[in-house]
């Protein structure tokens, strides 16, 4: 009785060491591939579905990837859009994104949102060091990667400050707020922006903080109505009261 335990005893741990090194062969293989280059579907998180499948180093470039942008609040909420989605790469060590030169390490299912921090972190820090021409020579390299890969016109357009100018409430019909800036042609608002009119009778001048994108009024703020005797209408505005 004493032998038949032993011997299934030692069976079983036969069986467990079999499965072991069956186990340990197959996380062999997966590391032997060094570069394994990833496919997907676009799909709302696809890094996360990445990181809890693999274990190798993985590369990966989806066309999915931030497709709406990547918002920057601090610099008035402005989104940055890529021209060129960036490479991530995961491995060992947890992620990376080489052009960008940041890495990270990643708790399953917060690596899509630990990529975007890290992404908008480094855009932020690089861009300020620029501006200041303070840039060393692996973060200039580092920032032209990183220009390569948005669009960095559309970006500089977005976080433009608003201007000063002065303009005519032309009319205000059911919804339909035309107004006419200096040396301008008329053209309608939006109606979130006309709210900001609602101070100004028809006809009548104002000053406003106003920003034009793409040929269309996208800011229209710190609104004052402005007369015929105010002092603030210079002469070559007169005309547009008349």
């Amino acid at each position: 009785m004493e032998f038949l335990t032993t011997l299934g005893f030692w069976g079983c741990y036969a069986l467990a060491s079999a499965n072991f090194a069956e186990r340990r062969k197959l996380q062999d293989e997966i590391h032997q591939q060094t570069v394994v280059s990833v496919s997907t579907q676009v799909t709302a998180h696809p890094i996360v579905d990445i990181m809890e499948e693999f274990s190798g180093s993985i590369r990966l470039e989806d066309d999915g990837l931030f497709e709406d942008g990547l918002e920057i609040p601090d610099t008035r909420h402005a989104v940055l859009h890529f021209k060129h989605q960036p490479e991530v790469v995961l491995d060992q060590n947890g992620y990376s994104l080489p052009k960008w030169n940041v890495s990270w390490q990643s708790p399953p299912g917060m690596a899509y949102n630990m990529l975007g921090m890290v992404m908008r972190r480094q855009f932020v820090r690089l861009y300020h060091l620029a501006k200041r021409g303070l840039l060393c020579k692996a973060d200039a390299k580092t920032w032209s990667n990183i220009l390569h890969d948005i669009d960095y016109a559309d970006y500089c357009e977005q976080i433009r400050p608003p201007l000063f100018a002065f303009g005519v409430l032309v009319r205000r019909i059911r919804g339909d707020v035309v107004v006419r800036m200096a040396g301008g042609e008329e053209e309608s608002l939006d109606n979130t922006l006309a709210r900001a009119l609602d101070i100004v009778d028809v006809g009548k001048c104002f000053s406003v903080m106003f920003k034009r994108t793409k040929g269309k009024i996208v800011v229209f703020e710190d609104v004052c109505p402005l007369y015929d005797n105010d002092s603030a209408i210079r002469e070559d505005l007169r005309g547009m009261l008349a």
